[in-house]
């Protein structure tokens, strides 16, 4: 008889309500950072200076904040870096508008430390562009829960759908309460790394509702217990591919954190964050609400069933 993996013998369902409570915690303490603290938006959003320099030669973000230091030039809010080689370019970027002669000292640091001669690009970001991109940002990620729901409503069920939703909303604002507490500048990558934990989460939500729906049809539902009998067994036979899916990008981000440099350091660890949590709610909270949702309809129907 083959070996019984552990996964196998724990109770996904009974433990719901903890699942719920843990979740409703986390995002509760995302919510107060988000009141106290708010975001900490970098220029992106933001009036602010952006200033390109083709250095030509490889950097650690460190020498730079120490070279503008002794050169008494006004320091950067964030240092970024792009290309590589003789195509090496840095990105640093200012929390407002540079006066004349603020842009002059930079570029006089620069030069001391990188040699004479090198492109040195300026542009201001004025604040009406951080406020259409952050309102973009909001429309994506609203543009994006409508499609789920449609998409899941059509494939599968509504409740399935609504529970998907539910629970991704609420990774996606314990993610931005998490960054608003670290107090994290924020750019626009922020975005793209909260778009692609959605992508992510409903991926991994969509593999679990795929197996319930499969499962359901071999099942008659007639009691709470068959709904949680089979969403333990649907979440045991993809556990490990969803765990597995989730490990893989995770160790990538996780690698981008530790390596990728301050310019990839918001982006990784939004991700990290949002790809724990996101497996997390894939598992404990979206099937769970369906489990509850789906439970109440069937003693709705019980107890109309016996008034009648």
């Amino acid at each position: 008889m083959p070996h019984e993996p552990f996964y196998y013998r724990v109770d996904f369902v009974r433990r719901r309500r903890v699942f719920f409570l843990l979740s409703l915690l986390l995002l509760a303490v995302g919510l107060i950072s988000l009141a106290v603290r708010g975001l900490n938006l970098g220029v992106d959003f933001t009036s602010g200076t952006r200033i390109e320099v083709q250095v030509g030669k490889e950097f650690a973000d460190a020498e730079v904040y120490a070279l503008f230091r002794e050169q008494h030039a006004p320091e950067p809010s964030q240092i970024a870096k792009t290309g590589s080689g003789t195509s090496t370019t840095l990105v640093l970027r200012y929390k407002g508008a540079l006066s004349q002669d603020e842009e002059t000292a930079v570029r006089q640091a620069v030069e001391t430390h990188f040699g004479q001669g090198i492109h040195f690009a300026v542009s201001k970001i004025d604040p009406i562009v951080g406020r259409e991109l952050a309102r973009k940002a909001a429309y994506t990620l609203l543009i994006a829960a409508v499609g789920i729901v449609l998409y899941m409503s059509l494939r599968f069920e509504f409740r399935m759908a609504v529970s998907a939703i539910v629970s991704i909303l609420n990774v996606v604002v314990t993610v931005i309460g998490i960054i608003a507490f670290l107090h994290v500048e924020v750019d626009v990558t922020f975005v793209t790394a909260l778009l692609t934990i959605v992508g992510y989460s409903i991926n991994d939500t969509v593999i679990i509702f795929d197996r319930i729906r499969e499962n359901v049809r071999h099942h008659k539902l007639k009691r709470a217990e068959d709904v949680e009998a089979v969403v333990n067994q649907s979440i045991r036979q993809v556990f490990v591919r969803s765990v597995n899916t989730v490990a893989t990008v995770l160790f990538a981000a996780l690698a981008l954190l530790v390596l990728g440099g301050e310019g990839l350091y918001l982006f990784s660890l939004t991700l990290s964050i949002g790809l724990v949590l996101g497996a997390y709610s894939s598992i404990f909270t979206a099937a769970q609400l369906w489990v509850e949702w789906r439970s109440w309809g069937i003693r709705r129907r019980k107890t109309a069933g016996a008034e009648s």
